[in-house]
């Protein structure tokens, strides 16, 4: 990659992840203007008052898709580093940051997700323990301030949202 490719790369990305969240839900009527990259990566004034993550998610998708995202692609990604207590990680190693970044959802009552991508690899998603999603296949295990986080595909954690995405419309509403 040329120099200075990197924010073409990730803003390629967020629009990925976009893409992927929209035709993800869309058997629920989701459409692409109730997700998309935030303008600015974020510093978009508006985006930052309601949600200060990479996606901005409109509250019709909030009801299947609850989370602060932030996207992270990058050359390559060692998850080794994971093996160690995030907060005892060095900081040259990636999770570290990113973790402390995505920390800021819990002020908007968010679940923070990183999801991440080295080239070439998998699209992952890194998140503390979300009771729908503990059924899944967990590729790695670890801490951060005493919270047990782990590292999903992302394709098998949308899976998981949208059936029960069904589980949730499909139970009867009292009015």
């Amino acid at each position: 990659m040329k120099a200075g490719g990197g924010r073409n790369k990730g803003n390629a990305f967020e629009r990925k992840l976009a893409n992927e969240v929209v035709t993800a839900f869309s058997c629920f009527g989701i459409k692409k203007s109730d997700c998309y990259r935030t303008p600015l990566s974020g510093g978009h004034i508006h985006a930052k008052q309601s949600d200060p993550g990479d996606l901005v998610i409109s509250k019709r998708l909030r009801k299947y898709f609850p989370f602060h995202v932030e996207a992270k692609h990058y050359r390559q990604v060692s998850l080794n580093a994971l093996f160690t207590p995030i907060e005892k990680q060095k900081k040259a190693w990636k999770f570290k940051p990113w973790v402390e970044q995505v920390g800021r959802a819990k002020k908007h009552g968010l679940t923070p997700v990183i999801v991440f991508k080295e080239n070439n690899g998998p699209i992952l998603a890194m998140l503390p323990m979300y009771p729908p999603l503990t059924d899944t296949r967990i590729i790695f295990k670890t801490r951060y301030k005493g919270e047990p986080w782990y590292v999903i595909t992302f394709k098998s954690m949308l899976r998981i949202l949208v059936k029960r995405g069904w589980e949730l419309k499909a139970r009867p509403t009292h009015d």
